[in-house]
């Protein structure tokens, strides 16, 4: 398992008014390799926002860096 720091930004799909940044880490079963594993994290953070605040949002990654080991 890898853990990585993730920063964002995110918009309200429904209230153009509704928008942020937010930051995480995140453990993953192995290293971001491409562009489909950024997707993925995108599609976690939607999924955490969804549940916690009932939103739906776009998610765009700002930064990611692994934790040093």
């Amino acid at each position: 398992m890898k853990k990585y720091f993730v920063s964002y930004q995110f918009a309200d799909i429904n209230d153009r008014f509704v928008y942020g940044f937010g930051c995480t880490d995140l453990e993953l079963e192995g290293c971001i390799k491409d562009y489909s594993d950024i997707q993925d994290i995108t599609n976690h953070i939607k999924q955490v926002i969804k549940k916690d605040e009932g939103r739906d949002v776009n998610v765009v990654i700002l930064y990611w860096r692994p934790f040093e080991e």
